[in-house]
């Protein structure tokens, strides 16, 4: 029910491995080094539907880094913005 992400080296909500749930009072505070603050696709190939991601965020709050940039060089999108 609570969750605090802090600091993270890399996406700070991550669900590519299939989640089906529901998040609420959700707090996260990236790092210079973060890439984003949530990852919410499911995996590249088709598989079972277990890895199939379905989730639910309610109350959250997300704090980029001041310098406002995606620290992830496979990254598909750097525009600037946190989630």
């Amino acid at each position: 029910k609570y969750l605090s992400v802090l600091f993270c080296g890399d996406d700070a909500i991550d669900t590519d491995l299939g989640y089906s749930g529901t998040l609420q009072f959700v707090y996260v505070v990236l790092a210079q080094d973060s890439h984003h603050g949530v990852e919410m696709d499911s995996l590249d190939e088709a598989g079972p539907s277990e890895t199939r991601s379905f989730p639910t965020i309610y109350n959250a709050l997300f704090v980029g880094h001041v310098d406002n940039q995606v620290a992830s060089v496979s990254t598909d999108d750097d525009t600037p913005s946190i989630i």
